[in-house]
């Protein structure tokens, strides 16, 4: 990315490629945020899960 940030602002191609380049760049930290929050809701879930596996075992 750096790079592409020292080229020169009159090379249109570059500067195109460049932006788009970002953009991807953000979508792709949305997506791995969603994913992120997706694996944090399993979790959670898994844990209750085995929490509440626990408590039918103890009144067995």
């Amino acid at each position: 990315m750096r790079e592409g940030q020292c080229i020169s602002h009159f090379d249109a191609t570059a500067q195109v490629g460049l932006e788009c380049l970002v953009k991807a760049q953000a979508r792709n930290g949305e997506i791995l945020q969603a994913l992120v929050r997706a694996l944090d809701l399993v979790r959670g879930v898994r844990d209750e899960k085995r929490h509440h596996v626990m408590l039918m075992e103890v009144r067995d």
